[in-house]
């Protein structure tokens, strides 16, 4: 929709809750909102959105459930202290952490061979410092059990003293080491990662490889599918033939 020839259509907020509260009242009699990222909105946004989630909530024609994503800060706790909520919180996954890290340590470090001491050590340091967050945990993993950069118990011990405190800082690191690998395959990911930045639409992982092949004059099977993934180091994900991206910060 636009109004006039080139601006865009933007709905006031008092529009918007109009327009929701018109679907949840009257349209249908069960439903459910979700909201990602809460915590990431500016305060004033914030606590406009959680006005709108009030009202909608609270109606006598519908049963609305409403599921929020976000990191507990004192606004939002305070908000939903005031109405009944399941909440689960990042220590409450504790329990499905541990029991990964065990199987993937137990299985996967230095190719099953370490010593029971070693992965004891390593599980008890990442079980530690994992904080809830299990994308970082498995991004752990995948580096200390990534058989083509680590061969002995001293490279377990290294990356070890060196994890980062942080998912960003995670993916920081997995970027800054894109410039380690050999030229070639260094120009391949970066141009993959470059392709899905600035694709209209999600690109398929077979048009990001017809694309590669385009872009560097080389034969389409230089480069397959596991070999993008496995130099992206878990930025990006294939979820079907039709679509490929890239795992954020705040996903699971």
């Amino acid at each position: 929709m636009a109004r006039g020839s080139q601006t865009k259509a933007q709905l006031s907020s008092d529009e918007i809750t109009n327009l929701l509260a018109e679907l949840v009242q009257h349209r249908y009699k069960k439903v459910t909102l979700i909201v990602d990222a809460l915590d990431e909105c500016d305060v004033t946004a914030r606590a406009l959105l959680l006005d709108i989630l009030s009202k909608l909530t609270y109606n006598p024609n519908s049963i609305v459930k409403t599921l929020v994503l976000s990191r507990n800060d004192p606004d939002i706790a305070n908000f939903f202290s005031k109405t009944p909520n399941l909440s689960i919180t990042a220590t409450d996954n504790a329990d499905d952490i541990r029991k990964f890290v065990s199987k993937k340590i137990n299985e996967h470090l230095l190719n099953g061979a370490a010593s029971d001491q070693l992965k004891e050590r390593v599980k008890n340091d990442l079980n530690q410092k994992a904080n809830g967050v299990f994308r970082w945990v498995a991004l752990q993993v995948d580096a200390l059990c990534d058989s083509d950069r680590v061969y002995i118990p001293k490279d377990v011990e290294y990356l070890l003293s060196r994890l980062p405190k942080t998912l960003e800082d995670t993916y920081s690191a997995i970027v800054r080491d894109l410039d380690g690998l050999a030229p070639h395959s260094c120009q391949a990911i970066k141009n993959t990662i470059k392709l899905m930045i600035c694709a209209e639409y999600p690109m398929g992982i077979e048009e990001v490889l017809e694309a590669l092949s385009i872009l560097s004059g080389s034969e389409k099977g230089d480069v397959n599918e596991a070999t993008i993934l496995k130099m992206g180091r878990g930025l990006i994900v294939n979820e079907s033939k039709y679509y490929a991206r890239f795992v954020f910060a705040t996903s699971p």
